[in-house]
């Protein structure tokens, strides 16, 4: 059965999958952690693409096929239905490496890939991945009381990428996360999901919520909460002014 500790799908978050989250980090923190290759090194395509498989462009079937015969995959993958995923159709959901704290989730919409989602362990700092994928061209913070999600956007590249307070490493396990992680935006900061999407859906896939992780104010909203990057730093410049 695939171990879902690590697998949020982005912006449908509810206390429970927070829950398990925090708890999947103060498991990682008591045990160690399988070795493996980073899984953003020499990549057989290029972003959006993953594993030769390209939003909007490959169909479900040839989805689960690559899945199926791919090593790094541990099998058997999970397919289900949407249920409450507003916007898709169906995903399919697994782990990579044997690491229970790395993990995929493919969104399908009208039988083609919608995004896909890589989480959990990634080994990505922020400067690392930014100097991998891109600068991004805008960032959107969410602050909900002590939880902070922060997702940076690359729109031309079909790539975001997104950190959370809740999970970043932290010794011991059962600490609170470091202090700054809600108040500044530091390189160091560790980036928990990256998604890739084709460039030409940006728009509606930012509109229903599928490119932002936390709470979702809702379109019309959400557009006027993006900032254009301007460097790290408080997390001020990029909320408004009266949540700062």
């Amino acid at each position: 059965m695939v171990n879902r500790l690590f697998w949020i799908p982005k912006l449908k978050i509810t206390t429970l999958f927070l829950c398990y989250f925090l708890i999947g980090w103060v498991c990682v923190g008591c045990q160690s952690q399988p070795k493996h290759p980073n899984i953003f090194e020499n990549p057989v395509c290029e972003p959006p693409c993953w594993e030769n498989i390209t939003p909007d462009v490959t169909i479900k079937q040839n989805v689960i096929n690559t899945l199926s015969t791919l090593s790094i995959i541990d099998q058997p993958i999970t397919e289900s239905h949407a249920g409450m995923l507003a916007g898709v159709d169906s995903f399919v959901r697994f782990t990579l490496y044997g690491d229970p704290y790395l993990s995929g989730q493919i969104d399908f919409v009208d039988d083609k890939v919608s995004t896909i989602t890589l989480g959990g362990s990634t080994g990505l700092s922020l400067q690392q991945a930014i100097e991998k994928f891109g600068v991004p061209q805008s960032v959107y913070v969410d602050r909900e009381g002590e939880y902070t999600a922060v997702t940076f956007l690359l729109p031309q590249s079909g790539i975001v990428f997104d950190y959370t307070t809740w999970a970043q490493k932290r010794f011991p396990p059962w600490a609170d996360a470091p202090s700054w992680t809600y108040s500044e935006i530091r390189p160091e900061v560790e980036i928990n999901f990256i998604s890739y999407f084709a460039p030409n859906q940006y728009k509606s896939l930012l509109d229903s919520g599928e490119l932002t992780i936390g709470g979702f104010p809702g379109p019309n909203v959400l557009e006027k909460r993006l900032y254009p990057w301007n460097g790290y730093g408080s997390m001020n410049k990029y909320l408004p002014p009266s949540n700062p």
